[in-house]
């Protein structure tokens, strides 16, 4: 009996983790364009390619990660106000963990640490469609974040590549990228 049990919580994990696949691709898929985008406005902000890539492992916010770049880019040197920025910028991290914690109250800590670190907008976004679908879930949670975080670390790296072979990232109205996208989030 306890081996059927058993049996039936790794089915319905594999079915979690398949469906977080499945629901997280097109995301992925406009992920993709603005990681590569990062890694190539670190370097023009004179950020070396491992710093750039670093930013993206220990940070992994793209919108504080843009203004971060855009601030060292534009020569802002204090650390404070760099930080400052991001983290207001960030606040809506806040609103969002907050409308999970109910589910994770049970989860251990160190699990509940390393959800908080993975809330992306993306990964909130199919989060929380996917409690209105069915239920909460832990494996679809970290799918979808570990995929977004792993996505948006490889394609900062490809844009580190990429903007190595450009001479004038500026050129292609790349700085642009992340104010325009919250322009597009602003329209009806």
């Amino acid at each position: 009996m306890q081996r059927s049990n058993l049996l039936a919580g790794k089915s319905e994990l594999m079915e979690e983790v398949w469906v977080a696949l499945r629901e997280c691709t097109p995301v992925v898929l406009g992920v993709v364009p603005f990681g590569i985008t990062c890694g190539i406005m670190g370097l023009t902000a004179r950020m070396s390619g491992l710093e750039t890539i670093l930013m993206s492992v220990f940070v992994f916010a793209g919108a504080s990660q843009f203004i971060g770049i855009t601030m060292l880019g534009a020569g802002v040197t204090g650390w404070g106000i760099i930080i400052l920025t991001t983290l207001l910028v960030n606040l809506r991290h806040l609103i969002m963990g907050s409308s999970l914690a109910p589910y994770m109250t049970r989860l251990p800590f160190p699990l509940q640490a390393l959800l908080a670190f993975f809330l992306t907008d993306e990964a909130y976004a199919l989060t929380i469609s996917r409690i209105h679908k069915a239920r909460y879930s832990v494996p679809y949670q970290l799918t979808v974040s570990t995929v977004l975080y792993l996505v948006w670390v490889l394609a900062t790296g490809a844009g580190v590549v990429l903007g190595s072979y450009i001479s004038d990232p500026l050129t292609w109205g790349l700085d642009f990228a992340m104010p325009a996208t919250f322009l597009v989030l602003l329209v009806p």
